[in-house]
């Protein structure tokens, strides 16, 4: 039988490593992805927070010169 989701525990982890910089000051684009992800599940939704998060993911991917395809506007 799969092991039972702590959904409230994955947000936890994802909000701290979504709001922790890294060593050159930006913040983590694949934590905030994930999170905005998250927020888009019926389990936790939240339209406003998802926006929020994946426009941060987007912003910090453009800022770092990576190329986070899944992130972008």
């Amino acid at each position: 039988m799969p092991e039972k989701l702590d959904i409230d525990k994955a947000e936890q982890y994802f909000v701290k490593a979504a709001d922790e910089s890294n060593d050159n000051g930006h913040d983590n684009e694949y934590a905030q992805y994930s999170l905005g992800k998250l927020y888009l599940t019926p389990e936790k939704l939240d339209i406003d927070k998802a926006e929020q998060y994946l426009i941060r993911s987007a912003d910090e991917s453009n800022a770092n010169g990576n190329d986070n395809e899944y992130a972008q506007y």
